[in-house]
């Protein structure tokens, strides 16, 4: 899970970018090496403002957690930086948070579902992402249903 990050950000690239014109250019990250085999890529998500990083830094080595990747699809998706929730549709999300709007939207837009305990709806939003969490938002945004994707999403709270 330490290469998280790494990964999310190359299948990204490969996904929404390939083929793109775009030169290199150099990391906008004090962390993220020139000599970085992902480089390029955290470079053109960065460029394109699907990754933000942190003070200046992307924190490759992190985990990434299930707000993280909520708002990197979104906006990947083109729907923009959302930064406010019309309604709050989880018990964990605190509406103060960076990432209240963009969990909440997920919602709204079916990338994401939470989970049901004791009674209440909950995201998990700082925990990390797992494979087949990331999996299954990810096949969301490229328009599956859950019916077609199978049980991932049962298995664990997406």
């Amino acid at each position: 899970m330490n290469n998280f990050k790494k990964i999310v950000s190359g299948a990204a690239v490969t996904a929404f970018v390939m083929g793109s014109a775009m030169p290199i250019i150099a990391s906008p990250f004090t962390d993220v090496a020139d000599s970085a085999n992902y480089k390029e890529a955290v470079s053109r998500l960065a460029g394109f403002g699907i990754m933000e990083g942190s003070d200046g830094t992307f924190r490759p080595e992190d985990n990434i957690t299930r707000a993280e990747v909520t708002k990197i699809l979104e906006v990947a998706l083109g729907y923009g930086k959302i930064t406010k929730a019309s309604k709050n549709q989880f018990a964990d999300v605190d509406n103060a948070k960076w990432y209240s709007g963009a969990v909440n939207f997920g919602a709204n837009i079916g990338l994401v579902k939470g989970y049901i305990k004791d009674g209440k709806k909950y995201f998990a939003p700082e925990q990390n992402v797992t494979y087949g969490q990331f999996a299954t938002m990810a096949l969301r945004a490229l328009g599956y249903r859950d019916e077609e994707i199978g049980r991932a999403h049962v298995w664990t709270p997406v």
